[in-house]
């Protein structure tokens, strides 16, 4: 089956107060512990070597010398408590990045925003699709995820009904959109986890989940 669903407003209005940095499906980036959104930022270490130091230039032409493995999140804290708040995720040489993604070289660094409303969108499209595979697998346990990107009028989920129970339906859809909603409200921390690809198969296998091992 694949769940797809045109941008529910009323929902993306929440999610810009909780936009995931990385989905948490895509373990290679991202779990759920650490880090929380609208908690205290670490400050700009001050104290490197100058090897140490990288060169961030900001959109206005600015640059800043900070330690190299500074994130986007410590340099927008630094700026300013409004832009820490209200940073999202970041643009570092044109990539759209997890914002608490270390900085390992001199870069072209622009901070995103909801008022950045393609990229803001292109975030909430996809952490909505995330929420959704989520939301099933919470309602439906053993549910098999596949992908799930976000599109130019929404985002969707492949995903394989468990053999307890027939193929989901449009019937399944309004208790599916209130675990969403659920999930959205926990507002869980995240922090950032990079893992081997060797060993993040072997998550995905132990977790039974045989189409992301693949």
């Amino acid at each position: 089956m694949s769940c797809h669903v045109k941008d529910p407003f009323h929902l993306i209005a929440v999610a810009a107060q909780w936009v995931r940095k990385d989905c948490q499906f895509c373990r290679v980036a991202t779990s759920r512990l650490g880090w929380q959104r609208g908690g205290s930022k670490p400050k700009l270490k001050a104290s490197k070597s100058m090897s140490e130091m990288i060169r961030i230039t900001l959109p206005d032409g600015t640059a800043r010398e900070v330690a190299r493995g500074t994130t986007p999140a410590d340099i927008a804290a630094a700026i300013g408590p409004g832009l820490a708040k209200a940073a999202i995720a970041a643009r570092v040489d044109g990539e759209l990045r997890d914002i608490t993604r270390p900085l390992e070289a001199d870069a072209q660094l622009a901070l995103v925003t909801s008022r950045d409303e393609a990229d803001a969108l292109e975030l909430a499209r996809h952490d909505f699709a995330h929420i959704l595979a989520e939301a099933v697998q919470g309602l439906f346990p053993g549910t098999q995820i596949t992908f799930g990107p976000s599109t130019d009028d929404g985002f969707y989920y492949d995903v394989m009904a468990p053999a307890s129970r027939g193929p989901f339906t449009m019937d399944d859809l309004p208790a599916i959109e209130e675990k969403m909603r659920d999930i959205i409200r926990a507002d869980k921390p995240l922090r950032r986890e990079v893992m081997a690809r060797d060993a993040l198969i072997a998550t995905w296998q132990n977790a039974g989940e045989s189409f992301k091992a693949e």
